[in-house]
């Protein structure tokens, strides 16, 4: 995810969220956080990260 989000945007930053983070034994589903620091430039993304993810 981060390998996508940066190629879209190098300033995004993508963190592992949930029973992950928490460490947990099991996990049923991935949790992830992508945002940019100015607050703004992570808008709009999503469509473009899983596509992103699809092509990979």
């Amino acid at each position: 995810v981060r390998e996508v989000a940066h190629s879209i945007n190098p300033g995004l930053l993508s963190v592992a969220c949930g029973s992950y983070r928490r460490g947990k034994l099991t996990c049923g589903d991935v949790d992830v956080l992508v945002t940019h620091p100015d607050g703004n430039s992570h808008k709009g993304i999503f469509g473009k990260l899983i596509d992103g993810l699809k092509m990979r």
